[in-house]
């Protein structure tokens, strides 16, 4: 084989093989031609040759885009902070009658070409809603996320590989070591615990299990909040059979939670 920017005239029989640069010798059919492109080098001489080298026949291609495989232009996709606990999710816009396909693996994810099948097996969400929440990522291992823009025959149009770190993801907030002792007046109890240098406490008193925020969200707020919470004043509205739940929140400066902790009280922590 033979690949030109100018058209490659055709040989007579008994000529020699091509030389040079652009030339592949012996190529084995089905092997990939590399270097070619649809506008510049697209054209091919494919000579069939004897045993001494010499011109048996010949065809010119003249390649178009159909003929190469091109890897998918890349997808404007982002990621952001998931609505669920170790979630994370994407935005990008998709052209009518495509949709997208999500892909989550532990190892980089190689560029597909278009035309491609999408992908299909495990970690694959088929079709992804963008702003959905993508889950089973995490920003150790399984970080890795292949975003495809399909189309109406699950073919790839485009592309993007994200690596997620850890702001990309939803995390719940961790443990904070908070300890509930009895308060100093009656049906009161307090808490005490260390807060990071800018940070504060915020309490909430509730008669319903309160879940586990994420690290990012905004700090409660309504009925039974105390924002903020002095480590050690009394909380009050506390009982031992039903407001017996406290929500302990270390947030920022901007009323982000940066951990918690769950708190049920017994009538031993409380003053009675």
């Amino acid at each position: 084989t033979k690949v030109s920017s100018t058209l490659i005239p055709t040989p007579n029989v008994g000529d020699a093989a091509p030389t040079g640069a652009g030339v592949t010798n012996p190529y084995t059919a089905g092997a990939d031609i590399t270097g070619v492109d649809a506008t510049t080098n697209k054209y091919i001489g494919i000579y069939e040759v004897d045993s001494n080298n010499k011109v048996v026949s010949f065809k010119l291609i003249i390649l178009t885009a159909g003929d190469i495989k091109v890897p998918a232009p890349t997808l404007p996709a982002s990621p952001l902070p998931g609505t669920g606990p170790n979630t994370t999710k994407v935005t990008t816009p998709v052209e009518a009658g495509n949709h997208l396909v999500t892909k989550v693996s532990s190892t980089l994810i190689p560029t597909p070409n278009v035309g491609d099948a999408a992908p299909t097996g495990a970690g694959v969400t088929n079709p992804y809603t963008p702003g959905a929440d993508i889950t089973g990522v995490d920003a150790t291992t399984n970080r890795y996320i292949g975003i495809y823009e399909v189309d109406s025959n699950n073919k790839v149009v485009s592309f993007k590989l994200i690596i997620l770190t850890a702001g990309d993801i939803k995390v719940p907030a961790p443990p904070l070591p908070a300890s509930p002792l009895p308060g100093t007046n009656p049906n009161t109890t307090k808490v005490t615990t260390p807060v990071g240098a800018g940070n504060h406490l915020v309490t909430k008193v509730s008669s319903t299990l309160i879940p586990t925020p994420n690290v990012g969200d905004a700090a409660p707020t309504g009925a039974g909040v105390t924002n903020p919470y002095t480590p050690g004043a009394d909380i009050t509205g506390v009982d031992a059979t039903t407001n017996r739940y406290i929500g302990i929140y270390e947030v920022d400066s901007n009323n982000k939670v940066v951990s918690f902790k769950l708190i049920i009280l017994t009538a031993g922590d409380i003053k009675v």
